[in-house]
């Protein structure tokens, strides 16, 4: 089995319980960046927003906060859905 193949796939939990998934700009970015570092073309205007970030590590570490925030959006939201009613508190500190 390959990494590929072995990956954790969190997009679809994130796609079903994100709020407002389909108008995010967070999920616009991660795929941007993704498309980058997978080397899938990326739009001149968005290769300028990504030369901004740095290097290749700056790319990554700005990937891995989206998604993470992507993530933890998504999983507060279920389990609010799951446990309707009281607060679910912060699962990760800001």
């Amino acid at each position: 089995m390959d990494a590929e193949e072995s990956a954790f796939v969190y997009w679809p939990f994130i796609e079903q319980y994100l709020p407002g998934y389909y108008s995010c700009d967070e999920v616009l970015h991660s795929d941007i960046l993704t498309r980058y570092l997978d080397g899938e073309e990326v739009l001149e205007g968005d290769l300028n927003w990504i030369s901004e970030l740095g290097t290749r590590e700056d790319v990554v570490a700005e990937l891995i906060d989206i998604d993470s925030w992507l993530f933890q959006e998504a999983l507060e939201a279920y389990l609010q859905e799951r446990y309707k009613g009281g607060e679910v508190r912060e699962i990760v500190n800001a």
